[in-house]
């Protein structure tokens, strides 16, 4: 894990939050690695060093690597939100499509479920991180313009972030 994302999971156990590392790093799930090929080097490093990260509240978490493994023993499958959205359009192919078009290009990073169901995922066309939430899933907000810029403002409790962390 690079020594950023340490200071920061370091930061937010000063503030309360329950985090654990994998005790060995290991490699992403095929199909999460194949789906997401376009992820940023320090985004993977981040997930697959991770065990769990969440809040005091216990209403947001970081996903890591047991999430997308299957082996988590959250209630929230690491593309719920996805799947929320995709039985919604269970009758318009067309919807689903676009979809599952979306979430290809959008990897989820961090659950909310403190006003509602939120997420905060990396971006492909531009590395940003934005926010989506119910019930429109895929329309988003850019809240940072990279992962560790996200990173730092979560450690520094900005304000602008507390109704979902």
């Amino acid at each position: 894990m690079l020594n950023e994302h340490r200071g920061f999971l370091n930061r937010l156990s000063d503030h309360g939050w329950r985090v654990s590392l994998q005790p060995t790093s290991r490699l992403l799930p095929r199909e999460i690695k194949t789906r997401y090929n376009w992820l940023p080097q320090n985004v993977e490093d981040f997930v697959t060093n991770l065990e769990t990260a969440v809040s005091p509240s216990e209403t947001a978490w970081f996903l890591g690597l047991p999430d997308f493994s299957g082996t988590s023993s959250s209630a929230y499958r690491w593309n719920e939100w996805e799947e929320l959205s995709l039985t919604a359009a269970t009758e318009d192919r067309q919807s689903s499509d676009a979809i599952r078009r979306f979430w290809d290009q959008h990897f989820p990073v961090t659950m909310s479920v403190k006003s509602g169901y939120a997420y905060f995922a990396v971006r492909m066309a531009d590395m940003c991180v934005v926010r989506g939430d119910e019930p429109e899933f895929e329309e988003t907000v850019v809240v940072a313009s990279s992962f560790l810029g996200f990173l730092n403002l979560l450690a520094d409790l900005d304000p602008n972030l507390s109704i979902w962390i």
